[in-house]
């Protein structure tokens, strides 16, 4: 099974905070947006939009993250038959 998420449903948070602990590989500036890039550490790489305002859009590459969401935002996929 694959699970979706879309990026404005992702939240951060401070590792430890509950969630998917991560790290960031990417952050760009987007306008209304800061889009970071996650890596946790089973390889899942997440895209995450943060707003610029938030005390998270100062986050480098190598800065761990935890990542969360609400069960209602995720959207579940079967995987093809190999």
């Amino acid at each position: 099974m694959r699970v979706a998420v879309r990026p404005e449903s992702l939240v951060l948070g401070r590792t430890g905070s509950g969630g998917l602990n991560g790290r960031v590989v990417q952050s760009v500036f987007s306008g209304a947006s800061m889009i970071m890039l996650i890596e946790t550490r089973e390889g899942v790489t997440m895209q995450a939009g943060v707003s610029p305002h938030s005390d998270l859009a100062h986050l480098q590459p190598g800065d761990t993250v935890a990542v969360k969401w609400n069960a209602r935002d995720a959207h579940s996929f079967a995987r093809p038959a190999a």
